[in-house]
C-alpha cells in the first residue's frame, strides 16, 4: 500500500489543486514553499512583501507542518499535501493530510507575522470528521479547497481516500457540523479538485483517473446538508486527458485539463449540453511545438475565469480570459522577467505554479530552494474611461463576454504605395543611401515634421557605425508630400553644403514635444549610452571602471526643432544591466498618475548577445531615468514561432511608443531574419506589461517580392490625424546586398501606412447565430457634462447591431430605459455610430459605472472596433 500512495514530488505538485499561495487584505502574501524530495512530509509557510514580483523567499521560514519541530505534527516520510486560504478578515486557513487523516486549521486572529503562528494555541482546531474507511485501514488524501463564498467560518474540501479511489466531498464550519458525501469510487481515481457557484449554493468536483478520464459531479449544498448525496456514476467529460481543474460563474462550469501531447484543452457546460473537446493549445501556431501542463482556473475581481498554465517550452506562465464560449488569446503573465542575462540562469523557472483562486495570485517554483520560489501579484486594472476616448476591441481585460464572435487584427494598409521620402542617391549626401533609419515623424500645427536618421552611399573605414548615422529634417503640409529643410545650422558634409542636417542630435532621433516644459526645452530628443559607445571609450581610455553603473545617455533640447543643445543624463538599471537599451520612441505621458513615469520612452534592448526584445525606461524630468526593472517587455520567446531563444532569427527588435487614451501602444519590428522583418503590435494599460495584439499577423505586412519595402521594415512613428491613423516607417527591399565596414549597403525608403481611427482590431460574428458583447464594468470619469455613446463599426446595410446598459456588478440586469430591446438599430459604416433609445441618446446624467451589452445580427463581414462615451454641450 505504501508503495501505491508514494507519489513523486512532480505528482504531488501539479495534480493536486491546495493552493499554496493566499493574500492578506494589506497586500502580504503567505506561501507555503515546494517540498523536496527528500522533504515531502513537511510544509514551511514564508511571508512576502506587498509588492507586484517578489523572487527568492525571505528566511528560513517557519516550519508550520513537520514530522519533528513543526507547529503541528504529520507522519514521518509522508506524502504531504496541504493548501492555505485566508478570509476577508485576514486570518489564515490551513489543510493538510499526510495519508493517516486530513486535519483544518484556522487561526484565531489576522495574521500578524509568522513567530505568531508558530504557536498552537494561536490556531483553532477545525479538524472535519472523516467517513468509515471503505477497507479496514485507508489512507486520506486532500484533493483541493475552496472557502465559502458567503459564510465567511465554512470551507469545502475534496479528499481522495485511498486504496478505494473514493472520491469525497466535506464540508467544515465554525461551531456547526462536519457534512461529508461520497461521490464515486474506483481504485483509479484520483486529484479531486472542486469550485463552488458564487452564490454558495452548489459546488463542482473534477478528478482524473490513472487511465487518463476527467469525471465530473455536481453537489447541491442543501442535499449535502440534508445528507442525501449519495454514489453515482460521474459525467466523464473527456478521455486521454489528466490535471483536470474545474470554475464556475455561476452560469457555467469550466473544466481544463491537459491534453494528449502535454497540451491545454477544456469544456464546459452551458447550463443546457456540456461542449467538449475545446482545443486552448493545441491548433495553436503560438503552442503547435510547445509542452504545456498544469492548468489553474481563477477569478478576477470583477468575477470573471480565467485558466493559467505553465509553457514548459518559453519558459513563461500563459494567461487566458473566459468569455462565454471559448477562452481569449492566451498571453504571458510571468516567466522570463527575471534578472538574469541567461535562459539557463533565470533564478525562478516556470515549471511548477500554484495560484490564489481569487485575484489570481501567482506561486512559481522550479525547486524546493526558497530561492527559487516566485510570487506575483497580476495587477488588475479597472476599465476607466475619460469622455471620448476609445474602448478597443483588442482589451480583452475591458470584455466580459462574448459570444459567437471572432476577434482579429485590421491591419493598415500602404498609402502611399510608394516611397513617400527616399535618400538621394549622391556621394556627396549625408543621406544618400538611407532615410528615416531611426527617427521621429510629427504633426506639429498645421504641418508634419521629420527627424531622420540617415546614412551615405560609401561608408568610412575605421569609423563606428554609429558615427555613421546623421540625422536630417524634412517638413511636409500633407504628410505624404515632404521636402528636406534647411535648419539654419550651416552644416556640411564632406566639404559639401547640407543645409537640412542636424547638429547635437543623436542617430536615433528620438524626438517628442513637451508641452509642460520651458519654451526654450519644448522638443526634446533622447539616447542612451550604447554597448558598443562604452566599449569603444574603454578600448580609447583605459577606464574599466567606466563599465560600472549608472551608464550616460543624451539629452537633445530645442526651442523650434531646427538649432539643439545637447547635455548628459544618467541611465540605472534597479534590475539586470542589459547589453544594450536604446530609446527608439519617446513620450510625455500626463495622463500616468506617477511622477517618475511621466517621461517614457521604449527601445530595443540586447539581452544575450543578439537576441534582443523591447523594453521601457521612465524619467521624472527626463534627466535621470530608470529602465524597467523586470525587462525585457517583449521578449522573442513570448511569441515567436517556433521558438527561438536568440536572434538574428525571430527577435523582436525595434519599437516605438504612443499614448492612445488609455492605452499605451507599442510598434513593434519582428524579424524572420537579419535581412526581413516587418511591424507588429502590443499594448499596456498601465506601463508595467505588456500584451501582444495577435503576434501572428503583422499589423503593417511586408510588400511583394521585388519592391521597395519587401525586405526589412522598421517602426518610426504613429501620428494621428482627424480620423486617420499613420504609422510612419522605414523599409528597404528583399534584393540581396553586401556590408562595407560594418554598414549594409541598403537603400532604405521612408513610407506609410494608414487605418481609419480606432480599428486596430475588429470583432465580428462568427458562422452561425448572433453575436453577443459584454464589457468589464465601465467607470466613466466626467463632471456633470451629458454624455453619450458612439460605437465604431463597419455593418452592412441588412445588419443591426443594438446596444444596451446593463448593471456593473450584475451583467444580465439591464438599466432601465436603456435594454437591448428599446435601442435603435444600427447599420451602415461608421466611426460614429450614435447609440439612442426609445428615450433619447443621453446617458443618465449620475451614471458613472455600467457594463456596455451589444447584439449584432450579421455575418463574419461586420466588424465591431471600438466604443467611446462622448461629451457633449448642453444645446447638443
Amino acid at each position: 500500500m505504501s508503495e501505491r500512495i508514494r507519489y513523486p514530488e512532480s505528482f504531488l505538485a501539479v495534480s493536486f489543486r491546495a493552493p499554496r499561495v493566499a493574500s492578506l487584505p494589506d497586500g502580504r502574501l503567505l506561501v507555503l514553499r515546494e517540498p523536496g524530495f527528500e522533504e515531502t512530509d513537511r510544509a514551511i509557510l514564508h511571508l512576502c512583501p506587498a509588492r507586484p514580483a517578489k523572487e527568492g523567499l525571505d528566511g528560513q521560514g517557519l516550519a508550520l507542518i513537520a514530522p519533528r519541530g513543526g507547529s503541528f505534527t504529520c507522519r514521518a516520510a509522508a506524502p504531504l499535501v496541504a493548501g492555505i486560504w485566508t478570509d476577508d478578515g485576514g486570518r489564515l486557513w490551513l489543510a493538510w493530510s499526510d495519508g493517516h487523516t486530513v486535519s483544518l486549521r484556522r487561526t484565531r486572529e489576522p495574521v500578524g507575522d509568522l513567530d505568531t503562528l508558530a504557536n498552537p494555541g494561536v490556531w483553532q482546531t477545525l479538524d472535519p470528521i472523516l467517513p468509515a474507511p471503505v477497507a479496514g485501514s485507508s489512507l486520506w488524501h486532500l484533493g483541493s479547497g475552496v472557502r465559502h463564498p458567503t459564510e465567511q467560518d465554512s470551507i469545502l474540501l475534496s479528499v481522495l481516500e485511498l486504496p478505494a479511489g473514493r472520491v469525497h466531498v466535506i464540508a467544515a464550519a465554525e461551531g456547526g457540523p462536519v457534512r461529508h458525501a461520497a461521490l464515486h469510487t474506483h481504485p483509479q481515481n484520483h486529484a479531486p479538485a472542486i469550485a463552488m457557484d458564487p452564490d454558495g449554493a452548489c459546488c463542482h468536483v473534477v478528478w482524473a483517473t490513472e487511465d487518463l478520464r476527467i469525471c465530473y459531479r455536481r453537489v447541491e449544498l442543501s442535499a449535502l446538508a440534508e445528507g442525501r448525496v449519495s454514489e453515482e456514476e460521474p459525467f466523464r467529460v473527456w478521455i486521454g486527458c489528466h490535471h483536470p481543474d474545474v470554475a464556475t460563474n455561476g452560469r457555467q462550469v469550466i473544466v481544463s485539463y491537459t491534453g494528449h501531447m502535454q497540451h491545454i484543452t477544456y469544456g464546459y457546460f452551458d447550463g443546457q449540453d456540456w461542449q467538449l473537446d475545446k482545443h486552448l493549445t493545441t491548433l495553436h501556431p503560438r503552442f503547435s511545438e510547445t509542452l504545456e501542463h498544469s492548468p489553474w482556473l481563477w477569478t478576477d475581481d470583477n468575477g470573471a475565469i480565467h485558466v493559467s498554465f505553465v509553457c514548459l517550452t518559453r519558459c513563461l506562465v500563459y494567461d487566458s480570459k473566459w468569455l462565454g464560449d471559448a477562452f481569449s488569446d492566451p498571453q504571458p503573465v510571468e516567466g522570463l522577467f527575471h534578472p538574469s542575462l541567461f535562459v539557463d540562469e533565470v533564478r525562478v523557472r516556470a515549471e511548477r505554479m500554484s495560484l490564489e483562486r481569487r485575484g489570481g495570485r501567482l506561486l512559481l517554483s522550479s525547486s524546493f530552494l526558497p530561492e527559487r520560489h516566485g510570487v506575483y501579484t497580476r495587477q488588475q486594472e479597472s476599465v476607466t474611461l475619460k469622455p471620448d476616448e476609445p474602448l478597443l476591441m483588442f482589451d480583452m481585460d475591458a470584455i466580459d463576454e462574448l459570444y459567437n464572435a471572432k476577434v482579429g487584427l485590421a491591419t493598415m494598409s500602404q498609402d502611399p504605395p510608394a516611397p513617400l521620402f527616399e535618400p538621394t542617391d549622391r556621394k556627396q549626401d549625408f543621406d544618400g543611401s538611407r532615410v528615416l533609419n531611426g527617427g521621429t515623424v510629427l504633426k506639429d500645427g498645421d504641418r508634419y515634421r521629420m527627424w531622420y536618421g540617415a546614412v551615405a552611399l560609401e561608408p568610412v573605414a575605421d569609423v563606428p557605425w554609429y558615427d555613421q548615422v546623421y540625422v536630417g529634417y524634412a517638413e511636409s503640409e500633407d504628410g505624404v508630400q515632404w521636402q528636406r529643410a534647411d535648419t539654419g545650422n550651416g552644416e556640411t558634409y564632406r566639404g559639401h553644403p547640407a543645409p537640412n542636417r542636424i547638429r547635437n542630435m543623436d542617430h536615433n532621433a528620438c524626438v517628442f514635444v513637451d508641452p509642460e516644459d520651458d519654451p526654450s526645452r519644448r522638443y526634446k530628443a533622447v539616447k542612451f549610452e550604447s554597448r558598443a559607445q562604452r566599449y569603444d571609450r574603454v578600448a580609447a581610455t583605459g577606464e574599466l571602471g567606466y563599465l560600472g553603473l549608472p551608464r550616460r545617455g543624451w539629452l537633445s533640447t530645442s526651442a523650434d526643432g531646427l538649432r539643439w543643445e545637447r547635455e548628459e543624463i544618467v541611465v540605472d538599471f534597479p534590475g539586470v544591466e542589459t547589453y544594450g537599451c536604446q530609446p527608439q520612441g519617446a513620450i510625455y505621458d500626463p495622463r500616468d498618475p506617477d511622477p517618475a513615469r511621466r517621461y517614457k520612452v521604449v527601445g530595443f534592448t540586447s539581452i544575450i548577445g543578439r537576441r534582443r526584445g523591447a523594453t521601457l525606461a521612465c524619467s521624472p524630468d527626463c534627466r535621470y531615468w530608470t529602465v524597467a526593472e523586470r525587462t525585457p517587455l517583449l521578449d522573442s520567446m513570448m511569441a515567436v514561432t517556433p521558438v527561438r531563444p536568440a536572434g538574428p532569427y525571430g527577435q523582436l527588435h525595434d519599437a516605438t511608443i504612443v499614448r492612445y487614451g488609455r492605452y499605451l501602444l507599442v510598434f513593434y519590428q519582428y524579424q524572420f531574419d537579419g535581412r526581413s522583418a516587418d511591424i507588429r503590435l502590443a499594448v499596456s494599460r498601465n506601463g508595467a506589461r505588456f500584451k501582444f495584439v495577435f503576434p501572428e499577423t503583422p499589423l503593417i505586412a511586408r510588400g511583394e517580392p521585388g519592391r521597395w519595402n519587401s525586405g526589412y521594415l522598421m517602426p518610426s512613428s504613429f501620428v494621428l490625424d482627424g480620423d486617420r491613423m499613420f504609422c510612419y516607417y522605414a523599409a528597404h527591399s528583399d534584393e540581396p546586398y553586401e556590408t562595407v565596414y560594418g554598414l549594409p549597403i541598403v537603400r532604405v525608403c521612408a513610407g506609410r501606412a494608414v487605418a481609419l481611427r480606432d480599428r486596430f482590431a475588429r470583432v465580428s460574428p462568427g458562422k452561425t447565430g448572433d453575436m453577443t458583447l459584454a464589457t468589464a464594468p465601465v467607470t466613466v470619469q466626467h463632471a456633470d457634462e451629458p454624455l453619450r455613446l458612439e460605437i465604431n463599426a463597419d455593418l452592412s446595410a441588412e445588419s443591426r447591431l443594438r446596444v444596451g446598459l446593463a448593471d456593473a456588478d450584475v451583467v444580465e440586469r439591464e438599466l432601465p430605459g436603456f435594454e437591448i430591446e428599446s435601442c435603435g438599430p444600427l447599420s451602415g459604416d461608421s466611426l460614429r455610430h450614435r447609440v439612442a433609445w426609445k428615450g433619447g441618446e443621453r446617458l443618465p446624467p449620475s451614471l458613472r459605472r455600467f457594463r456596455v451589452r451589444m447584439l449584432l445580427e450579421g455575418s463574419s463581414k461586420d466588424a465591431v472596433y471600438s466604443l467611446r462615451v462622448v461629451s457633449e454641450n448642453e444645446q447638443a
